[in-house]
């Protein structure tokens, strides 16, 4: 037994011993002779000729049928093929361009939709006549008639179709050229559904029709439809068992997928597509003849291109791990068996269960899982049938449950999900394999090179600890591989999950692709993905990714070293790391459905059927072929399901084409039934989660051109609005979404039939932009408000902005007239206003004239004049209105202060009546004579004061009322009393005696007020508000380069396309515009080129164009070949430093620049110059920074991040721009390729526009070129201008802003200095006169800032009445003047800030004057000429002095029950002034009579000062008249010296104020308190009450 167990433990050490040793079970010469490229070509080239291999199309399917062949012909085990559904739009008919009059005929293929919007054409197709539009350059166009014509165009031509539609061609037929890229191809749809159909013509066809077209008109017929359909999709999957008995149990997924895709879908061969798959067959022939030690599946999907639609339903089936998917799993395996097995019928993608019907086979498992159906019961017979139900004693048993009988089983299991479940997980269980996947790899492989990356797309560190091993392994791998096949290490295999050397993914693949392993890992399954690097993949997504461009010998390579690596991995026992992380599930699933509202229903109940929905996910449009969005045609029931969500919000929009016209006739709704109930935008908080899309019926209409004028970025808001400028009941619009949206300065608005529209088009909180009313006049305002676009099928939104532009400017005519019939201006906005009409007469001209290139010009200066301009017509007008709002403000207290004067009514009846009188008489006298009541509704503004004043007066009744109860409360629990004159109560006293005092000396009443009167009057008229557009120049200390302009972010974020558009409309005729672009990476790039066997990384690449050696003379820092020329494509221009024969460096000798070749993004790029990369570093910009890219890593994360922040925020408006530029620093040059600008653009996945430099031609005034450019733009510039005399070019950093200045105040200080000192005089007479009078109010216990305010508020009266009368007769003189049209070349302000600035002004001079006699008055207090009570000094810690109060023997007891009813209140808690032990009374003998004491310690605050005091307070008669005086002795107990001087201060206020408040208690309560005083003295009483 001992000896059989050292055996057996022998064999296992041998056996782990072997594995260990892997590599030496590869067969390399063998491996040599892997893939042999003749068999490679032959199945690469035989998938590339299926024609279109886009799922749905006959193509995939071909090649569906040859690789399931193939794994059969190869012998892989459990060849399966697994059918799903796939939403496309299909090219339904042979597309035919016909020649009208000759009968040549042409075939057409529609470009794929803008995104759901085909290229169908009506049943009777479309005729017109054909204009050659070259690249669609303006210039190309000049002198056509473009409205209605069907445009012939280059292919190769960016986005310039959309400028062929803005001027409003009917189609456009592009013309294949001979190379492209697939950026040019993402450039030919959009994110939006915009309705304008375009095809592809082959090269052939294509310039015969130009030749035709140059020959003479020519006139064609277009007949072409495409449709969205659910078509089927397949899933191949083989097997080969592993043949180590320990490994074979780790099933490893190798996956590529064999569809295509391409722009024009029914012309997609694939080729560079096809590589993944030709790569998969191949692999599957090695392991067939080599085994694998761990068992492999080998997966072929389809519908990888359809947002990996393909390996989604491989998921669906296999590898969910969460709760409701894993329930689901066993469904859909038993839906596979139940379709085998004939109880499911099928047609195409309907399936039917007797009776019931479901479209697309998800519709089908929703059902069975969600509710009973007839499957139920035929999977429950045969399970009795086939002896899977255990019989027990008392009937049959399924899981835990016995049942009698199988018709009590059916009942059971129908109404219990959990039973039907366990049901159908014991029907498949032996029919259906599951997989339980350890590692999932994808193959996503390209031709142009022949170098592997492993990566792994998850980028948690958590995860990347994980994962790490696999990439240090396979890296290990292919040393051996590339040892023993005598490549270079360095070009094999690249480690993507941990990159070396700062380096990172993003390093090795130009542009973001997406692989189907991301959609694995998200699912909490380990995936890898193996892709081709260093290749920019440019074919793929175009009809030009044919068999004849592929690099077979590359594709060889990279397989060979795939069959090795994987061949040492699956063999590897130390493959997974030795630590077990559990892997999230974190992918969610979507029910949707598209539902519109019935005729008279509230409940949107009606599904709209045959739909396309579209769920968008914040992704691009595009990655490299794969769709960034989610597409399905809804099923009968409206709904329709997306099972891949891997993001937390997503935006879902449905769309309804009619299937004669194919033109979108429901689309989703933005009312208030639609996207107000039911947000299109939703949070994905639950993992299967449901909802519902809104649609309405509607008729679509394009607009274009929707660029912010100011900041050139596209708009990002969009308001509808009908005729009576509310948001209609139902309307909706789409201006795209996601990082693709941002150059696509389009949009589709969707509307009810025979509504009337308008639209504004903002930027956040700055306001609109640009407004679509359909103006019919500016001399009629309400006519320039628009009656808004009849929506019918003829209405056209084509030069969108030209009609807005005119739209606005009619809009601010009509109002800036209605100011000017009130003799208000704004400098600033006539300025600006009057430039745009020039501008706009001139885009006009040019319309009429056909100058297309000029009609843009002008239009785009026209509506950045323009929407200057609205926002200060727009101010202007609040202005006077705001302005207004003040003065019927101070109304409210003119008119109570003008009935106390004049009429002062006896009944508070009267008193209201008398108040309400003159404010009518006022608010009347206002609205005849102010504009701002002919500018708004003045009954609006008197409703606004009338509920201003009832919600003030409820408040105060509410808040007095308050106030009154928490007093009496307080009274009664406390036994504390308060004043009863409050602060607004003593106000009101004060304004009252004001004012009889103001009564009893009239003439002097008069004579201040007339002064006042005149004074405001005469601030009111000198004084103005000027509005002008300023421009900002900050010299900077560097010399320029060239005279011209820099544009650029003071981030370097990236631009718009628009920057470069708006610049070359501009200056293209009088300077040379030249725009830069960077290769897209925030760290450094590591781009590897290749030469031979040398190799060099470029730590950037700067994309310029042949114009850029006419602005800097970059062309100069050349040591040898040339400069970029028009139409160069793949040259570049290297930095001498690449130079060298060493191994790390490029050897290039100097004499053979012009005919090298150098390979970098799988491309050959011709060498056509060498660059001194010292003196390029010297030639610096206008922003004295060199022109390579800024190295972010460098100048810093964070303060990049915060200007990139600081200069969105100004875009919003939600700060004012700063003329704040940080420098940065750049990437040194000798690290830099240098490619042509366009090129460039069309790498990765867009390098964007970074900065557009002019320079302007002799003879330009450069200043005023930018002044005007910036006149409607809110951008910061670097300028270089040579001033006369110079012979330098000073740089300037230039902005424009608006500024507004307050004019006048110097003529005034004269009229304000008298009328201060008549104020002054006038009070300084009334506190003389009313010296009695002070000393009565003294008397009675008012305090010396009591006596203060009496004359303040008298001041205050004068002050509100002069104002308000001054204002009154300065409208009224200038409404009178302006009847008499005496104010020719007069402007009268009635500005708000200019008004209230007045205003205030002649209230401060009252005030201020008001305060020196108000300070006298209280000087003149009693009972002492201070203002404050001064304490005497203490004697040592003893303080004895008298109290400046007296008080009546009859009161005397009360006031000391009184005063010790407070102090007790303050014995519990130490908060307030101080708090005590508790206060005793006393009584004492004196020689007058009995006096009385109040004894107690008290701790005053600050309580951490520790300062504590023994008080007593002695009531002493005097001799005479039965008066009491109050002494104080205070004996320190704690605390400092000084501290406790300090803090007493406060308390003896304290005590002040009680001794007052004594005064105001009424007399039932005084009594009360002298009665607990006898009854404490005499013994019978302890506490008190209130």
């Amino acid at each position: 037994m001992y000896r059989a167990r050292m055996i057996l433990c022998l064999g296992i050490i041998l056996g782990f011993s072997l594995l260990a040793g892997v590599d030496a079970q590869v067969d390399y010469a063998v491996l040599k002779q892997t893939a042999p490229v003749e068999r490679v070509q032959e199945n690469l080239g035989y998938l590339a000729g299926l024609g279109s291999r886009v799922a749905g199309y006959p193509g995939a399917k071909d090649a569906a049928l040859f690789i399931k062949e193939e794994f059969l012909e190869i012998g892989l085990s459990q060849v399966t093929t697994q059918e799903y559904d796939v939403s496309i739009p299909i090219d339904n008919k042979d597309g035919t361009l016909e020649i009208v009059g000759s009968g040549e005929k042409m075939p057409l293929y529609g470009i794929w939709p803008n995104l759901v919007k085909t290229s169908t054409l009506p049943e009777e197709g479309l005729r017109g006549r054909v204009i050659d539009v070259g690249k669609g350059e303006f210039e190309e166009m000049e002198g056509m008639d473009i409205e209605g014509s069907i445009a012939l165009m280059d292919f190769n031509s960016s986005d310039h179709w959309l400028r062929c539609a803005y001027l409003g061609v009917a189609a456009i037929l592009f013309v294949e050229p001979d190379s492209t890229v697939y950026l040019e191809a993402e450039k030919k749809f959009l994110t939006m559904p915009l309705d304008l159909p375009r095809f592809w013509l082959s090269k052939k066809d294509g310039e015969a029709l130009r030749r035709a077209v140059a020959a003479g008109g020519v006139e064609i017929q277009l007949d072409y439809r495409m449709d969205w359909q659910r078509q089927s999709a397949w899933n191949i999957l083989g097997t080969i068992p592993g043949y180590d008995p320990l490994l074979k149990k780790d099933v490893i997924v190798l996956e590529a997928y064999y569809d295509a895709m391409s722009v024009v879908p029914a012309l997609a061969p694939g080729a560079e597509q096809a590589a993944g798959i030709t790569a998969l067959l191949e692999l599957a022939r090695y392991f067939r003849r080599h085994p694998p030690a761990r068992t492999v599946v080998l997966l072929a999907t389809s519908a990888h291109h359809l947002g990996l639609r393909g390996v989604d339903d491989f998921i669906q089936r296999y590898l969910r791990k969460e709760d409701p998917f894993i329930d689901r799993m066993v469904i859909r395996r038993a839906v596979e068996v139940a379709l085998a097995e004939g109880m499911i019928e099928k047609s195409g993608v309907n399936y039917q269960i007797g009776r019931q019907e479901f479209q697309g086979k998800e519709a089908l498992i929703r059902a069975i899982v969600d509710e009973d159906s007839l499957l139920v019961k035929e999977v429950l017979e045969a399970v009795v049938d086939e002896d899977l139900v255990a019989s027990v004693p008392g009937g049959l048993q399924l899981g835990d449950e016995t049942f009698s009988s199988e018709q009590e089983m059916l009942e059971e299991v129908s109404d219990d999900e959990d039973l039907r479940l366990e049901l159908f997980r014991t029907w498949v269980g032996p029919k259906v394999d599951s997989l339980d996947v350890k590692l999932f790899i994808s193959l996503d492989l390209s031709t142009q090179t022949d170098e592997l990356g492993v990566w792994n797309s998850n980028t948690s560190f958590y995860y990347k600890r994980y994962f790490a091993p696999f990439g240090k392994n396979f890296m290990r791998y292919a040393t051996q591989i590339s040892r023993e096949l005598g490549y270079d290490r360095r070009d094999v295999l690249v480690n993507g999950i941990s990159p070396e050397g700062g380096m990172s993914w993003e390093t090795f693949v130009p542009g973001e692709i997406s692989v189907d392993s991301e959609l694995v890992l998200a699912t909490g399954t380990p995936a890898l993905a193996f892709v081709t690097v260093n290749d920019a993949r440019f074919l793929v997504d175009t009809p030009l990714d044919r068999a004849e461009n592929v690099n077979y010998d590359n594709l060889a390579k990279q397989i060979r070293v795939l069959a090795g690596m994987f061949h040492m991995a699956f063999a590897d026992p130390e493959l997974f790391p030795d630590f077990k992380m559990r892997l999230k599930d974190e992918v969610k699933s979507l029910r949707g459905r598209t539902m519109v509202f019935p005729r008279r229903s509230i409940v949107p109940d009606l599904p709209r059927t045959g739909a396309v929905a579209v769920v968008r996910n914040g992704k691009n449009k595009s990655y490299k072929g794969v769709r960034g969005e989610y597409y399905e045609v809804v099923d009968e029931t409206g709904s329709f399901y997306i099972n891949r969500v891997r993001v937390g919000s997503l935006a879902i929009e449905g769309y309804y084409m009619d299937p004669l016209t194919g033109k979108i006739i429901y689309a989703p709704d933005r009312g208030v039934q639609g996207d107000e109930s039911y947000p299109m935008k939703i949070s994905m908080d639950w993992v299967d989660k449901t909802w519902m899309v809104i649609l309405f019926p509607c008729i679509s209409y394009n607009f274009y051109d929707i660029v912010d004028p100011r900041y050139l970025t596209k708009l990002a808001n969009v308001n509808v609005f009908d005729e009576g400028n509310s948001s209609p009941v139902e309307y909706g619009y789409t201006i795209g979404m996601g990082p693709s949206a941002q150059n696509e300065p389009a949009g589709v608005l969707f509307a009810s039939e025979n509504m009337n529209i308008k639209m504004g088009f903002g930027a956040n909180i700055l306001g609109y932009r640009y407004l679509l009313l359909n103006s019919t006049s500016y001399t009629d305002k309400a006519k320039a408000e628009g009656e808004g676009f009849t929506i019918k099928p003829e209405t056209s939104f084509v030069r969108t902005s030209y009609q807005a532009a005119w739209d606005m400017w009619s809009l601010d005519e009509a109002r800036i007239r209605e100011l000017k019939s009130f003799a208000i201006e704004n400098h600033r906005m006539n300025k600006l206003h009057e430039r745009a009409k020039v501008a706009l007469d001139s885009a006009a001209v040019a319309l009429e004239g056909k100058h297309w290139g000029d009609f843009v010009r002008y239009t785009r200066a026209a509506i950045g004049l323009e929407s200057r301009a609205y926002p200060d017509v727009r101010s202007t007008q609040n202005d006077v209105v705001q302005g207004i709002i003040f003065f019927m403000a101070l109304v409210i207290p003119c008119a109570y202060f003008t009935e106390r004067l004049i009429i002062t009514a006896a009944t508070i009846r009267n008193q209201i009546l008398g108040f309400a009188g003159v404010f009518m008489v006022i608010w009347t006298i206002l609205w005849l004579v102010h504009p701002a009541f002919q500018l708004s509704n003045p009954f609006v503004i008197l409703l606004a004061f009338i509920i201003l004043s009832l919600a003030i007066l409820v408040m105060s009744i509410i808040s007095g009322r308050f106030n009154e109860q928490m007093r009496k409360l307080r009274t009664e629990v406390a036994v504390i009393h308060d004043t009863d004159v409050s602060r607004s109560s003593a106000s009101l006293a004060a304004f009252q005696l004001g004012i009889s005092n103001m009564k009893r000396r009239k003439t002097r009443t008069v004579l201040t007020f007339a002064t006042l009167l005149l004074l405001t009057f005469t601030v009111l008229s000198f004084t103005s508000i000027q509005t002008s557009l300023h421009f900002n120049q900050i010299e900077r200390d560097n010399e320029g380069l060239y005279q011209g302009l820099l544009i650029r972010s003071k981030a370097w974020n990236p631009q718009e396309e628009s920057v470069l558009e708006y610049a070359r409309s501009n200056f293209s005729e009088m300077a040379v515009v030249a725009p830069r672009s960077w290769y897209k990476n925030d760290s450094k790039a590591h781009i590897k080129m290749k030469y031979g066997d040398h190799s060099h990384n470029a730590l950037g690449v700067l994309g310029l164009t042949p114009e850029e050696k006419d602005v800097t003379g970059l062309d100069r820092a050349l040591v040898a070949g040339r400069w970029f020329a028009p139409g160069d494509e793949k040259v570049c221009i290297l930095p001498n430093d690449m130079l060298g024969e060493e191994r790390e460096k490029l050897n290039i000798d100097l004499a053979e620049i012009g005919q090298v070749h150098i390979r970098v993004f799988g491309e050959r790029f011709r060498v056509i110059g060498i660059i001194d990369s010292k003196r390029m570093k010297e030639l610096k910009d206008l922003d004295d920074e060199v022109m390579t890219p800024a190295d972010f890593a460098v100048t810093g994360g964070q303060a990049v991040q915060e200007m990139a922040e600081e200069e969105e925020r100004e875009k919003q408006g939600l700060e004012e721009s700063k003329v704040v530029i940080k420098p940065f620093v750049h990437l040194e040059p000798a690290n830099i390729l240098i490619i042509p600008y366009q090129t460039l653009r069309n790498i990765g996945s867009g390098n964007p526009l970074q900065s557009v430099a002019v320079r302007f031609n002799e003879g330009v005034n450069v200043r005023q070129q930018i002044r005007d450019f910036l006149s409607r733009l809110a951008v910061t510039l670097f300028a270089g201008i040579q001033e006369e005399g110079d012979d330098y070019i000073r740089v300037s950093i230039f902005s424009s802003m608006g500024m507004t200045s307050f004019s006048g105040m110097a003529n005034l200080f004269i009229p304000i200095l008298i009328a201060s000192l008549i104020v002054l005089n006038t009070m300084m007479g009334s506190v003389y006169e009313r010296f009695r009078e002070i000393g009565v109010y003294s008397s009675v216990g008012l305090a010396p800032g009591h006596i203060a305010w009496l004359f303040i508020a008298e001041s205050c009266v004068y002050a509100v009445l002069g104002v308000v009368a001054g204002y009154l007769v300065g409208q009224i003189i200038a409404k009178v003047l302006i009847e008499l049209n005496l104010l020719t070349g007069f402007t009268l302000n009635y500005s708000s800030l200019s008004a209230v600035t007045s205003s205030m002004l002649v209230m401060a001079v009252v005030m201020l004057s008001s305060i020196y006699p108000a300070r006298k008055a209280s000087q003149m207090a009693v009972p002492d000429v201070t203002r404050r009570w001064r304490l005497p000094d203490p004697e040592g810690d003893e303080w004895n002095f008298e109290f400046p109060f007296t008080v009546s023997g009859h009161d005397v007891l009360g006031l000391c029950v009184f005063l010790i009813g407070y102090f007790d209140s303050y014995s519990e808690e130490s908060i307030g002034t101080f708090y005590t032990d508790g206060a005793k009374l006393g009584g004492i003998d004196t020689d007058n009579g009995q006096g009385y004491t109040i004894d107690m310690n008290i701790w005053l605050a600050p309580f951490d000062l520790g300062v504590s005091q023994h008080v007593t307070l002695r009531a002493i008669p005097e001799s005479e008249h039965n008066i009491y005086a109050v002494a104080l002795q205070i004996q320190r107990l704690s605390g400092e010296d000084a501290s406790w001087r300090r803090v007493n201060q406060r308390f003896m206020n304290v005590i002040r104020k009680q001794f007052l408040i004594w005064r105001t208690v009424d007399s039932e309560a005084k009594e009360s308190y002298r009665g607990q005083g006898r009854e404490i003295i005499e013994g019978t009483r302890s506490e008190i009450t209130a």
